[in-house]
Order: C-alpha cells, then sequence, then structure tokens
C-alpha cells in the first residue's frame, strides 16, 4: 500500500498522542483505595505490586499519601487499644464468649456420655441456656467507657457563634419583634470580615497540606476544563454542589478531605454531580475525582459555618 507524505504526516501525529497519552498515565497519581489494599497486602498480583512500588520509588507525592494512611492505621490500632484498657465491660469479651461457650459444651458432653437419659439431656440443655443468658446480661451491663473516635466529630451539626456583637444585638431586638426568622438570614450571610474572623478562630484548619498542594498543582490541569463547581479557593457556605463535565473513566469516586489530608467522605455520584449538605467545621478542604486506579482531579474550597 502507498502512503503519501500526508498520510505520514497523519500517523506521526497518532503516534505522538498515544506516546502523551501514555506518559500523562506514568504520572498521574495511585488512587488512595489502590494504596489502601497495597498497604493491606491485598494487591491481587505480583506484577502489580512491583508496579506499585516503582511508582512509590519515583513518586514523593503518592509515598506520602502511604505514610498517611499508615499514621491513620496506627492511630486507629491505639484508639481500639485505649478503649479496650479503659472499658472492663469490653475488655477480652471475645475470649470469654468463646472460652464460657467451649467450657459449657465440654460439661454437657461429659454428662451426656455419663448420663444417657433423656429427660436429664433435656434438663441440661435448658440449664446450659440458662446459665448462658446470666453470663451474657452480665456482661452486657458492666458499664463501658463511651470514648469516641478522634474523627466522629468531623461534621458539625451546630451553628457557630461568630457573630458580631452588633449582629446579635439585631437577632435580639427582631426576636422581640417576631422577625427573627428574617433576620437569621441575614446574619448568616458571610462578608469579607466575618471570613477573617472565621480564619482566626480556627486557624490551623486553614493551614495548607504540602503534598496535597502539589497534587493540586499537577492533577488539577488535567481535567481543569471539566470541573464546573466548586472552583479552587471557593469560599461555601451552606450546600455545596460538587458538578463536573462528563468523564470518559468509569467509575468515578468523589472523596472529601480535610486540611490534614483525612479523608471525610467518599461516593460515587451520579450524573456528575452531588450536593454534600452536611455542615463542616469552618477550614480548608481538598476534594478528588478518583478512577478505581488513578487520581484525575484535585481541588480544594473553603468552608464558612
Amino acid at each position: 500500500m502507498y502512503f503519501t507524505k500526508e498520510d505520514k504526516k497523519i500517523n506521526d501525529r497518532k503516534i505522538d498522542s498515544l506516546k502523551k497519552m501514555m506518559q500523562a498515565k506514568l504520572k498521574r497519581h495511585i488512587s488512595t483505595t489502590r494504596l489502601g489494599d497495597y498497604i493491606d497486602n491485598n494487591v491481587k498480583s505480583s506484577i502489580e505490586k512491583l508496579e506499585i512500588e516503582s511508582h512509590l520509588n519515583k513518586c514523593k507525592t503518592c509515598k506520602e499519601v502511604v505514610r498517611q494512611l499508615k499514621a491513620l492505621n496506627e492511630e486507629w490500632e491505639n484508639y481500639e487499644e485505649k478503649i479496650l484498657l479503659s472499658s472492663p465491660g469490653k475488655t477480652g469479651l471475645k475470649k470469654l464468649k468463646t472460652k464460657l461457650l467451649y467450657s459449657l459444651a465440654s460439661i454437657k458432653k461429659l454428662f451426656q456420655t455419663v448420663l444417657n437419659t433423656q429427660w436429664i439431656q433435656v434438663s441440661l440443655a435448658t440449664a446450659t441456656v440458662a446459665v448462658i443468658i446470666f453470663f451474657m446480661v452480665k456482661v452486657f451491663q458492666t458499664p463501658v467507657d463511651e470514648t469516641k473516635p478522634f474523627q466522629e466529630n468531623i461534621f458539625v451539626e451546630e451553628k457557630d457563634s461568630l457573630k458580631s456583637e452588633d449582629q446579635v444585638k439585631l437577632a435580639d431586638e427582631q426576636k422581640k419583634s417576631g422577625e427573627i426568622k428574617k433576620q437569621e438570614s441575614i446574619i448568616e450571610k458571610k462578608t469579607p470580615d466575618n471570613w477573617e474572623k472565621i480564619k482566626q478562630a480556627f486557624a490551623e484548619n486553614f493551614k495548607p497540606t504540602p503534598y496535597l498542594e502539589e497534587m493540586l498543582a499537577y492533577e488539577s490541569r488535567s481535567y481543569a476544563n471539566n470541573i464546573i463547581s466548586p472552583k479552587i479557593g471557593e469560599k461555601c457556605a451552606g450546600a455545596i454542589l460538587f458538578q463536573w463535565e462528563k468523564i470518559e473513566e468509569k467509575p468515578i469516586y468523589l472523596k472529601i478531605l480535610n486540611n490534614k489530608g483525612t479523608e471525610l467522605f467518599s461516593l460515587i455520584p451520579e450524573n456528575n454531580q452531588y450536593r454534600f449538605s452536611k455542615k463542616l467545621t469552618p477550614g480548608l478542604y481538598y476534594w478528588k475525582l478518583e478512577s478505581e486506579n488513578d487520581v484525575l482531579y484535585v481541588g480544594k474550597f473553603l468552608a464558612g459555618s
């Protein structure tokens, strides 16, 4: 078959395009789901494990994500150990139940062997059930330390009290006059002054995380034109609409992280959008779009009250 110079140019452009796509694929960061599987030794094949390790040797950002995930696992393990030590009602509960049931079963078997009379077996079974119920009631009645996980209070349901004195006075006056509902909407409206006060009050929550900033600088370019909201650095109050134009890769995971990189929320949204209505503690937050294997986009936004 004869190829013209024009055909050759078209073919060369296609090859260059494929090379760029492959290079972009190699530069992509690995998704947290896949890194989590790697840490938990749930990677399907040794080849995939070698691919991940090879990527981690070259990518400082993904290496930092692995470090963060391992640290998070250690925090949860320490927390669970603390709960067991501080909660006599839960300490050794599983072992206690296993030992108890094993002992009772052994006793029953011994009696069944020695005394093979039917009415004795029935009586013994009844007594065994009664003893099990007695022990289980005693175990579960023991007071339990209700210490809460360190991330349990991520979402703040109460309204913050960062309102100026003038606003509070105005609200009190409107309560007396029966117009409080209208005035609440005015008080809740964010102004630049309010944002500065919020930032000062929650300074730690607004500090950026270096490795996420690096991911944002690179990944935000890949699908920047597909993102509708929220834009990078957008100030959000109330419900937040995450929206983007169609992305070919499926499924797409939407993930929200706090400013320390802790994942707070994850789901597979429908129709390329999701309205997040929970109230967040004021601060800086990052959000990501991920496929099964790759990070596709990283953005950030500021949450008020």
